[in-house]
């Protein structure tokens, strides 16, 4: 090879190099391009799901309700957006089954690939929600209300969970064996709830004939689907030691009743950022906590009813004759109370940020937020087991300073009828029940 082609080789070589280059320089800057488009496209596809999911649990919020439930995803959307124009709402299932489906739909332009002949493709997303009724979970307070108490409440009343010895009925003084039949079994499942799970009779996989079996939803060893034992004798001792230790190890933000609830007409619609997603696995899926979108012209955020804790020194209770008829309720001022109260996020027991830890701990958090079963009456003492029909959220509290000795240890509660869960069974849609969850389910 003679010296000239020796040096125009690498000229030649760069000369093929760049030949190159331009050759792939528009597929380069193809690839590219389709990379930030898609990259755009699946972005507003994520944005467009976030919207879809937010929108099917605030309007299931307001299920069985189709006009009320239709008004708040447009408010919602309205508010957030997407446009209204972009997403359809249907609500179904009436009040046996009620879901609500959202489907969004609108176009997406493109930047880079319209030079290809794509300027846009639509882009969607889908969500669809349902409400149900709390059907069961461990951490059940083994304390009980009659439906016919619950029946004559309104919410924010203050109720009896459990009578002293002039109420009840053949030593049922409304206790309920769950996790066993010895004192330090029910005095533990007082104070922290009970370890295994209890069921309602509206839930599926809940009955006698599936209990015990691999089909039942129902893990207590005292209960055989939805009927339970009930725990007989006053068991003055371990009840007091148990309110005594909620009460006195519940957070300081969350010691009145006020501090823990607040109404539903608080708020002009549900957030998506008062959604709580529990843990990987858990029955519950997202679930809602507490709404964040406040009235502005809304001056407090208190439902006015009185806060005792405990209850005022020897006011005497309503009288109680055997069989454990209703209390009087108590009910809220004249423009106080609500049918439906948000849970503060930092008082829920069940899902951080207020979780409450298991037992042995005596950490302070919202000990005084309690769920337990209602029952279709007290039954006629320890061979006759109580039929846990569902369940209600109160707010425990305490008793009399001077009703908790002897024979006399009568437990007041207010009723709260509530928009919340704690990552519990599903049980069917349940108009009567007092507590109700959403959650997404497409």
């Amino acid at each position: 090879m003679s010296i000239i082609e020796r040096l125009l080789r690498p000229l030649s070589e760069r000369g093929q190099a760049l030949i190159i280059t331009a050759a792939l320089l528009p597929v380069l800057v193809g690839m590219a391009g389709l990379a930030v488009d898609y990259g755009a496209y699946a972005s507003e596809r994520r944005h467009l799901q976030n919207s879809a999911d937010a929108i099917a649990l605030a309007a299931a919020q307001e299920l069985p309700d189709q006009t009320a439930a239709e008004a708040v995803a447009d408010d919602w959307a309205e508010r957030n957006g997407p446009d209204v124009n972009d997403f359809t709402v249907i609500v179904s299932g009436g009040s046996v089954d009620p879901r609500v489906s959202v489907t969004i739909t609108r176009p997406h332009e493109f930047s880079f690939i319209r030079v290809l002949g794509v300027e846009e493709r639509d882009v969607g997303a889908g969500a669809a929600a349902a409400k149900f009724s709390f059907g069961g979970a461990a951490g059940v307070v083994p304390w009980s209300i009659t439906q016919e108490t619950l029946d004559a409440s309104t919410p924010g009343s203050l109720v009896t969970v459990k009578y002293d010895s002039n109420g009840g009925s053949n030593g049922n003084f409304g206790a309920i064996r769950i996790d066993g039949n010895g004192a330090s079994d029910y005095e533990e499942s007082a104070k922290y709830g009970s370890t295994t799970e209890v069921c309602a009779a509206t839930t599926p996989g809940c009955s006698t004939e599936l209990c015990p079996g691999p089909d039942c939803e129902e893990s207590a060893p005292e209960c055989d689907g939805p009927e339970c034992q009930p725990k007989t004798g006053n068991m003055t001792g371990p009840t007091r030691d148990a309110v005594d230790f909620r009460i006195d190890h519940t957070s300081p933000e969350c010691e009145s009743f006020d501090d823990v609830f607040s109404p539903l007409s608080a708020y002009n619609f549900i957030d998506v950022g008062a959604y709580v997603v529990s843990e990987a696995g858990a029955s519950g899926g997202r679930m809602a906590s507490a709404p964040l979108a406040k009235k502005t012209d809304t001056p407090t955020n208190t439902p006015g009813i009185p806060t005792n804790t405990p209850l005022p020194t020897n006011t005497p209770g309503p009288t109680n004759t055997p069989g454990g008829p209703p209390d009087t309720p108590i009910t809220a001022p004249s423009g106080g109370g609500a049918d439906l109260y948000a849970l503060n996020p930092d008082c829920n027991p069940w899902l951080d940020p207020g979780a409450c830890p298991p037992a042995p701990s005596s950490a302070a958090c919202s000990r005084r937020v309690i769920i337990i079963p209602v029952i279709d009456g007290f039954g006629n003492g320890s061979s006759d087991p109580v039929t846990i029909l569902r369940f209600a959220l109160l707010f425990l509290e305490g008793y009399e300073d001077d009703k908790c000795s002897g024979n006399s240890c009568e437990i007041k509660a207010r009723v709260v009828n509530a928009e919340l869960t704690t990552g519990a069974l599903a049980g069917a849609f349940d108009p009567d029940a007092s507590v109700h969850f959403t959650k997404l389910i497409e």
